[in-house]
């Protein structure tokens, strides 16, 4: 059995994990508040039930972003790739990709973000629970070759090995705001 985990979160947190499953619907985000549990992942989530007016959680719902369809990616602000292949998505963070090998100049973030830039990424969605606007890229034959050719920038082996044995097409990019 895992292990039980008492965590306090702010009204904010909570309403970010709640648009997270149900999106901005004021009806369901105040059946969920006044019912006093969420399931999200492998996460229970419980507190007091809390009794609010439709204008009440609007009000909340007004604190967090909308998508932004017309929104261009800003590589500065990236945080995490995606690579969606056949064995299931390989999470590449900017913290992991900027850390570089002994003895290399460039990191395989920078040469991924350049080589992604190119491929015009287009606006998805906003997500919540990454708290990030969301980009989608189609990788062509060339640029995943181009992409398994920078791998070996990458500082962990077994990162690497799952670069170089990606087989998909679609990349997601996360950006924060």
């Amino acid at each position: 059995m895992a292990a039980v985990e008492r965590l306090e979160v702010s009204l904010i947190s909570l309403g970010a994990r709640i648009l997270a499953v149900c999106g901005k619907d004021v009806g369901r985000v105040a059946d969920i508040l006044a019912g006093g549990r969420l399931v999200s992942g492998g996460s229970l989530f419980r507190w007091v039930p809390i009794h609010a007016s439709a204008m009440e959680v609007a009000a909340l719902l007004e604190k967090y972003p909308d998508d932004e369809p017309d929104r261009v990616l800003d590589l500065s602000r990236c945080t995490k790739i995606l690579l969606w292949g056949t064995r299931g998505p390989v999470e590449i963070t900017a913290e992991i990709g900027q850390q570089r090998r002994l003895f290399r100049r460039h990191s395989f973030w920078d040469q991924a973000l350049k080589l992604l830039a190119g491929l015009a990424p287009r606006y998805e969605r906003y997500s919540y629970s990454d708290e990030a606007d969301v980009f989608v890229a189609v990788l062509t034959p060339d640029a995943r070759e181009r992409l398994r050719a920078i791998a070996s920038l990458l500082r962990y082996s077994s990162l690497e090995r799952s670069v170089n044995e990606f087989q998909g097409n679609r990349v997601t990019i996360f950006a924060s705001r």
